[in-house]
């Protein structure tokens, strides 16, 4: 007895490295995912398909790990780095560059060196 869900069975099945180095060379048309009905896991199509909830959570996640909160939290394996060099880095840095003094540093390559 033929059935949608049996032609879905027969296709080829690919391991995660495969997956990607197919996905990479752009020679799938299209991606099959089955998953057990009743399963512990959902999947919410809004969160995963939209690309601003996405970006929200990672820059959220990014600004906790690597930003102010570094500093606040003494447990942070890179506070007491910061600490250390917290005194180079101005508070207030500057809004404009400053202004261009007509100096030019530049290394002259010289074609066959190393």
């Amino acid at each position: 007895m033929y059935s949608p869900a049996t032609e879905l069975l027969e296709l080829e099945e690919l391991s995660s490295v495969e997956f990607l180095d197919s996905l990479k060379a752009g020679e799938l048309a299209e991606v099959v995912l089955l998953r057990p009905e009743g399963g512990a896991m959902e999947c919410n199509p809004s969160s995963v398909m939209d690309s601003e909830v996405l970006e929200d959570e990672r820059t959220s996640r990014r600004q906790t790990r690597y930003g102010a909160a570094i500093l606040k939290d003494p447990s942070d394996p890179y506070h007491p780095l910061l600490k250390e060099f917290s005194d180079d880095v101005s508070d207030d840095p500057p809004s404009i560059l400053p202004p261009d003094r007509g100096v030019r540093h530049k290394i002259d390559l010289v074609p066959g060196t190393k």
